[in-house]
């Protein structure tokens, strides 16, 4: 996951934002009068890596992305650009490693190695692959 730019969002973002948010329903919603501290703040940064990167994988695994994980992708790159621009980009920027490096090591190393490195046509055999696990669980039960 690539840290969102320094880049201030235009109006049609911020729309685009608070539609996201409000798929989530109340949890949606800022709390009025709560400041979170820095390290709750970098948490939060940690939380939405790992929320975009279970959709990556899934859709890595799979093939299959739904409008789910597209959303929470958006909103996870959107959160993330707004702690940026409180707390900077260093102190993010090792968080997004740290989430990472977390994720990577609840993987597999060939596979994590493919999902990071590996091109369609690996993909594509990870997800066939995939397909045959769930077919032969299927037809076991």
């Amino acid at each position: 996951m690539s840290i969102p730019s320094d880049q201030d969002p235009t109006d049609e973002d911020n729309e685009y934002y608070r539609r996201l948010r409000s798929n989530l329903g109340e949890g949606g919603s800022e709390v009025p009068g709560f400041i979170p501290l820095k390290h709750e703040l970098l948490q939060l940064v940690k939380y939405w890596v790992e929320e975009d990167l279970r959709g990556q994988w899934w859709r890595f695994t799979t093939g299959w992305i739904g409008r789910f994980e597209s959303n929470i992708s958006a909103l996870a790159c959107a959160r993330i650009g707004d702690i940026k621009a409180l707390i900077g980009t260093n102190e993010v920027t090792k968080a997004v490693e740290e989430a990472q490096e977390r994720f990577k090591a609840e993987q597999d190393e060939y596979l994590w190695e493919i999902f990071v490195n590996g091109d369609m046509d690996q993909w594509m055999a990870v997800q066939e692959e995939h397909d045959r696990i769930i077919q032969k669980s299927r037809r076991e039960t």
